[in-house]
Formats: structure tokens, C-alpha cells, sequence
């Protein structure tokens, strides 16, 4: 299996694909491999995908509809483009039963008392998923060059989908930001008299510029806390997972709560304050504005006057 995975990375490199979706196919693949008893991937039928997608959809309790798609997706991409193998037609397998639960979105109360539970170390990173509507990826790692504090913006580079964007700065985040680049400035200083302050370079800009590496623009704005081979990549995700989880708990908030709620709370505070769904949507770096849509729930809000009025 492990020349497999290689072969994955290889294909994924080609495509120009995210470090997490090569993780999210080679895990798929595992999972496939694993059902076909774990005979060799070239022997792979369209039989075998159609049965294992079945069982995704009838084994209990069953796989949602997302995930045999992600699935699926995934299998196709192995066996066509790693492999290079065609293993026919398999459409005709159950499909996985359909459920899009609605978007957990908070009050600007809530939203405000769990920021005020977030230690001042983590509460600039936090305070972005909410103020930008960045992804949790998108904030990890972002770049000192992307935190533009002059122009108040913050510019997403490769986010999802490999599409860029520009999001607008709060007022209120300028002086913490500020804050932190200084702080980052110093600890980048520490790391080169370490002979150590290198950063990953996307793409082929470490061919193209290879002293740009050891330069501060290039590095993450919120760091890991430890260097590997001399470079400081950027903070565990799970970090921030864990510190919005505990921040909700301690505000008394009932909800489920992640980072991705923030996103949600974003989108859907724009739209009650009266912004267009389009210019959300571009805000948002959604390909669809279909996407965007599930946000209109806010529209109840307008209808809840009448509701309380035949209540009474």
C-alpha cells in the first residue's frame, strides 16, 4: 500500500491538488482497499466500486450522501490518474440517502461572549474566522505578506477550490494585527540566527526565488511551535478546534460550535445587516451562489414579528 499513496501524491502534485485532499483520497483509497480484502489496487473492477459505494449507502448506521460522492470522487481519481487504470462502468450503484442539516449559526451575543473566553494568544486567529469569514485552513496558513494592515485587507491565497480572494480588515483587529507581525518579526529573527527560518514555498517559487525562503513576507502569520528541518510551518488546526470548543463551553453555549461556525455566523450577520448575497458570496470565495443560499434562512427573521403576533 505504501507505493500506492506515492503514486496518489504524485498524481495529486500533477493536478496542482491541496495537501488535504491528497490525504482525503489516500485515506478513501485505504478504506477501498481494505474492502476489495485487500487485493492488489491494478485488479480493481467496476464491480468492486459499485459494491463498496452500495454498502456506503445500506451498511448501519449508513454513510451520508457527501461522503459517498467524496468517495467515489476519490476511487475514480486513484484508478484513473495514479493508476492508469479504466475499470469501466459502475452508475448503477444505491445511492447514499440525501440530508443537508441547516448551518449552526449564533447570535452576535453568543459570538461575542465566546470571543471573550478565547485566551489573548489565540484570539486574533479566532477573531478572523468570524470578522473575515476565513476557513480554518485559510487562516493557518496564511502569510505575513497576506495580512495586509495598510490597505485593510486580507488576501487568501489558494483557497478552496485554488481560487484567490480578498477580504476586507476590521477596524478592531488593526492594532492586535499589528501586534502580531511584530511578534512574528522577532521570533523569524530568532529562527535565522538558528540557521533555521525557512518556509515552505507553494508552487515552484522556491526554484524561481530561492532566497525568498528566509524572508518574513513568506512566513506563516500563526506558526507551529516547533521547526522541522529547519522551517516553522504553520499552527495545528486542532489547536484552534480545541480552543473554540472549550471557549463555547465556558460562554454556556448549548450549540454545537466549531471553527466552521464562525464562517457560518459571518455570512449570515452580513446578510441580516442587509448585504447583497452576491457580494457575500464573493466575500465567502463560493464557485456557486447556490452555496451561498443556505445563508437566506436569516429571512425568517422578518416573518418572526408576524408568527409572535398570532402567538399572542
Amino acid at each position: 500500500m505504501p507505493w500506492l499513496a506515492d503514486k496518489i501524491s504524485d498524481a495529486c502534485a500533477v493536478k496542482n491538488f491541496s495537501p488535504r485532499t491528497v490525504e482525503c483520497y489516500t485515506s478513501w483509497a485505504r478504506v477501498f482497499f481494505r474492502f476489495c480484502k485487500q487485493r492488489d489496487p491494478r485488479s480493481w473492477t467496476a464491480d468492486d466500486v459499485k459494491g463498496f459505494l452500495t454498502w456506503m449507502a445500506t451498511t448501519s448506521p449508513s454513510y451520508s450522501a457527501k461522503s459517498q460522492k467524496q468517495a467515489k470522487n476519490a476511487i475514480v481519481f486513484v484508478t484513473r490518474h495514479a493508476l492508469g487504470v479504466d475499470i469501466g462502468d459502475f452508475s448503477s450503484f444505491q445511492r447514499a440517502p440525501e440530508f443537508r442539516r441547516p448551518p449552526t449559526v449564533l447570535s452576535r451575543t453568543e459570538v461575542l461572549a465566546l470571543l471573550e473566553k478565547i485566551p489573548n494568544k489565540w484570539r486574533l486567529p479566532i477573531e478572523l474566522l468570524y470578522r473575515c469569514g476565513l476557513r480554518l485552513n485559510e487562516m493557518c496558513r496564511l502569510r505575513v505578506q497576506d495580512l495586509d494592515i495598510s490597505c485593510r485587507r486580507v488576501i487568501v491565497i489558494d483557497g478552496k477550490g485554488k481560487k484567490h480572494r480578498e477580504v476586507p480588515l476590521p477596524e478592531c483587529l488593526v492594532e492586535m494585527a499589528e501586534r502580531r507581525i511584530r511578534w512574528r518579526k522577532g521570533l523569524h529573527e530568532a529562527d535565522l540566527a538558528q540557521d533555521a527560518g525557512i518556509a515552505p514555498m507553494p508552487d515552484r517559487l522556491g526554484v524561481k526565488l530561492p532566497s525568498a525562503c528566509r524572508e518574513i513576507g513568506w512566513q506563516f502569520v500563526f506558526p507551529s511551535t516547533c521547526i522541522r528541518d529547519g522551517a516553522r510551518w504553520w499552527t495545528s488546526d486542532t489547536q484552534i478546534q480545541e480552543m473554540v470548543k472549550k471557549a463555547a463551553k465556558e460562554a454556556g453555549i448549548l450549540k454545537r460550535v466549531t471553527p466552521h461556525t464562525l464562517r457560518h455566523c459571518y455570512a449570515t450577520h452580513l446578510l441580516e445587516a442587509g448585504a447583497n448575497i452576491r457580494d457575500v458570496q464573493e466575500l465567502l470565495g463560493h464557485a456557486d451562489v447556490s452555496t451561498t443560499m443556505i445563508y437566506t434562512h436569516v429571512r425568517a427573521q422578518s416573518t418572526r414579528g408576524f408568527v409572535n403576533l398570532l402567538a399572542s
